[in-house]
């Protein structure tokens, strides 16, 4: 599915840069637009190629990096974690301003401190 959105981003950008009634075509400038769907289909490829370093179960706070660890709760939502090499700055994943990232050990360790206080 991943691999159609991608295409079909990169589909529209090339159509878009060859209609010939486009002021962009015609004075042989970038396409604003297409290149932001050009930019937007290399970060969707970037991102589904991350892979997680470990699996925290919410129902239980158990964090493991065997997705399929017994101690899971069998119908428990497992939440991928990432570490922040990985993942720009630029998704803010911090919804609720408590300083942590979900993304590094330290963060995990806040983020189960927060959740325990609820």
């Amino acid at each position: 599915m991943t691999e159609d959105l991608v295409y079909r981003l990169r589909k529209r950008a090339e159509i878009r840069r060859q209609i010939p009634s486009r002021k962009s075509v015609q004075e042989n400038q970038s396409d604003r637009l297409s290149d932001l769907l050009e930019e937007a289909a290399t970060e969707i490829e970037r991102l589904s190629n991350i892979k997680p370093f470990a699996w925290f179960d919410p129902s239980n706070n158990h964090m493991s990096q065997d997705k399929n660890d017994p101690l899971f709760t069998p119908l428990g939502q497992l939440l991928p974690l990432f570490t922040l090499s990985n993942i720009d700055a630029g998704i803010d994943r911090n919804t609720d301003n408590k300083g942590y990232e979900i993304g590094t050990e330290e963060g995990y360790n806040d983020f189960i401190k927060y959740r325990n206080r609820l």
